[in-house]
């Protein structure tokens, strides 16, 4: 772990929100990081790193971890956030020729779990500029606080100063997790790579990977009290899932007891606990097995009204799901077409189409014409998947921008139902069919109908 004790002045970064440091690492750390900028350029040409919009995924954290616990920018990190630090994420921004389009106005922090005191820094693997699709940032607009996911509309706030600094590799940026930025159109479609790291102080609820100093205490021997203060992000099922495939089982065991004592319906958290004891022989296993079948049952009883609700069978099969007739009519076909993002060809039928979504994870396969509702509305889509995992989302017809859940099917499930809630505050919408595979395939689907049901 890094021992950092140079201090950086960052007086700029606390009254701005963002702040610019020209030159920061020596020539041996910009010629690694010129390597890492065109081990990025071949993986994504060979097809191995998914890019989703400008977001490029696939290598592994170990291949991030070195430069996340560089001491120098930790020295700049502890500078801002103080000693105890902890990893918050990262993820590798490219644009190019593939990918040259703006990002609207958006804040970072309601993506993330945890707290607001968060840093970020950007670390350029290439030059960036406002010719190439720059990062502008709002300067002080952090001093507004967090804000909900989502473009921001800027015409609601009075003016602030837009910084877009041209940056060289040696370069970095620091801007405080609250402060909001977006970029333009990249002009000339030349690389623009740059890398991201979030930090944040050690004893945020969300914290596990130190990387300076260290945490204040152990949050896995809190007690009950305690541990129940921390937002679902940190105490989970998923966490005790995590604990169990790292081969961590007593600190599975406390966790997941944890859980269950806080809330005895936490069927995930039972059934855990029912494995890990019944793995070492322990008779009480079957009293958190019959937990878990109880708090089962009263999620499939409400599952169950919900369904009646609706018009749903319990698994949303789509080979079960009745007819019209024996629902009472509360299902109606939507009135929609089909665009292809792929091939530009309209599709006029909405019942028994077949599309390839784009093998860029990010393409729409198809978008829907728009339509309204006019009261809350649940939109259900009956589909197969033949190739890949197929998502499925409503989008604002004139803004573009994620309105709902974000639903998939596999070829696993054979035929299948999903359903979505849309809302008339959310204007006209469309209907999205996407590829939503991990590793950037095509898919193909077939949309087997797609209804509505109008809530009163």
């Amino acid at each position: 772990m890094a021992q950092t004790t140079a201090f950086i002045d960052t007086t700029e970064l606390k009254t701005k929100g963002v702040q610019v440091i020209r030159n920061f690492f020596p020539e041996p750390m910009v010629r690694e990081l010129q390597s890492r900028a065109r081990e990025i350029i071949a993986l994504r040409a060979a097809g191995k790193l998914t890019t989703n919009n400008q977001d490029s995924k696939g290598l592994p954290l170990s291949w991030f971890r070195p430069l996340m616990r560089d001491e120098l920018l930790l020295s700049a990190v502890t500078s801002a956030i103080g000693p105890n630090v902890c990893t918050a994420g990262q993820r590798i921004l490219a644009k190019d020729k593939h990918f040259k389009y703006a990002v609207h106005v958006h804040q970072d922090w309601p993506y993330a779990p945890g707290g607001t005191n968060k840093l970020t820094t950007f670390i350029p693997l290439t030059r960036m500029n406002a010719d190439n699709g720059g990062i502008v940032f709002l300067e002080e607009s952090h001093q507004y606080g967090p804000v909900t996911r989502g473009a921001i509309d800027l015409a609601q706030f009075p003016p602030m100063k837009a910084l877009c600094p041209n940056v060289e590799v040696g370069d970095i940026i620091l801007c405080d997790f609250l402060t909001w930025h977006y970029s333009e159109d990249s002009a000339n479609g030349e690389e623009r790579i740059l890398l991201q790291f979030n930090y944040q102080p050690a004893d945020d609820a969300s914290s596990i990977d130190v990387v300076a100093g260290q945490r204040s205490h152990d949050k896995l021997l809190l007690n009950r009290g305690d541990a129940v203060k921390f937002p679902e992000s940190e105490v989970s099922g998923a966490a005790v899932r995590a604990l169990l495939a790292a081969g961590e089982t007593d600190k599975a065991h406390r966790y997941a007891l944890g859980l269950v004592t806080d809330d005895d319906q936490h069927s995930s958290a039972a059934l855990q606990l029912a494995e890990i004891l019944s793995n070492k022989g322990d008779p009480v296993a079957i009293r958190y097995l019959e937990l878990a079948r109880v708090a089962l049952r009263r999620q499939l009883e409400q599952l169950a009204r919900l369904d009646r609700r609706y018009g749903l069978d319990a698994d949303m099969s789509a080979s079960n799901v009745l007819t019209e007739n024996e629902r009472g009519a509360a299902w109606t076909p939507l009135d929609i077409s089909w665009k292809s993002e792929v091939d530009g060809q309209p599709d006029p039928d909405q019942v028994a189409c077949t599309v390839m979504t784009s093998p860029h994870a990010w393409g729409y396969g198809v978008v829907s014409t728009p339509f309204q509702v006019n009261a809350g509305a649940t939109i259900r889509v009956m589909a197969r998947s033949r190739l890949g995992k197929i998502g499925f989302c409503l989008i604002g017809a004139e803004s573009g921008e994620l309105v709902s859940d974000q639903h998939h099917i596999t070829p696993e499930m054979d035929e299948a139902a999903v359903a979505v809630s849309a809302f008339p505050d959310q204007g006209p919408l469309q209907l999205v069919v996407r590829n939503f595979d991990d590793e950037g395939t095509s898919g193909q689907v077939d949309l087997k109908r797609v209804d509505i049901f109008m809530h009163t």
